[in-house]
Order: structure tokens, then sequence, then C-alpha cells
């Protein structure tokens, strides 16, 4: 079985992308009005200070946890969520697209914290 060890540095090289992402991901959340919003800048705020301090796998984890979704994927999620567009095809809604750009970097990141190394 083979293990990642992450150093500390690689621990700040992580928490400085979710910075990035998650700086990516407010504006658009905010401009959408999605609640999730003040979720992410708190999020935000505890990366920044963890990057600016000393933090343990705890710290990270509970980081992670704070970067949630803005939709409970379920087994029927994506079915629960398509609709017909304006020119007759199937799809998800025009937020849902434009938020899943951001938002899928930053899950991606939140959850990368969490992986034990």
């Amino acid at each position: 079985m083979n293990f990642k060890t992450y150093t500390a540095d690689d621990r700040r090289a992580q928490l400085g992308e979710l910075a990035i992402v998650l700086g990516r991901l407010i504006p658009l959340a905010n401009e959408l009005g999605l609640p999730q919003a003040t979720d992410y800048v708190a999020a935000l705020e505890r990366t920044k200070l963890l990057l600016a301090t000393t933090f343990t796998q705890e710290d990270l984890s509970a980081l992670a946890r704070a970067v949630p979704d803005v939709l409970y994927r379920h087994k029927e999620w994506a079915s629960e969520n398509l609709i017909r567009k304006a020119d007759g095809s199937v799809g998800f809604p025009d937020w849902l697209e434009r938020i899943e750009v951001v938002l899928q970097p930053a899950l991606s990141a939140a959850h990368k914290l969490r992986e034990l190394g």
C-alpha cells in the first residue's frame, strides 16, 4: 500500500490553491445570491488564517468540511435538476452551469485537505 506523505509546504500549497479557487467562487456565489456565499467567505478567511499560522490535520479537515456544495448530490440529483431550455434541449439551469465551473475546483481543493498524509 502506498501512502502519500504531505509536508507542511505541501499543505501550505494546498491551502494557497483553496484560497485562489474560493476567491473565484465567492463573487459568482454572491452574484447568484447563493446562501452558501457566506460559508465560502468564512472558509476563505479561515484559509488565510491557517496560511499565516500553524495548523493541524484537524484544522485542515474542519476547513474542508466548511466548504459546502450548492446541491445535495444524492443518487437522483442530476435528473432532479434538469430543465428544458429555450432552444428545446435538456440540461442544467444556466446558474448551475456557471457555478459548477468555479465550484468543482473549490470542492476538489477542499477535499484534498481531508486526505491524510
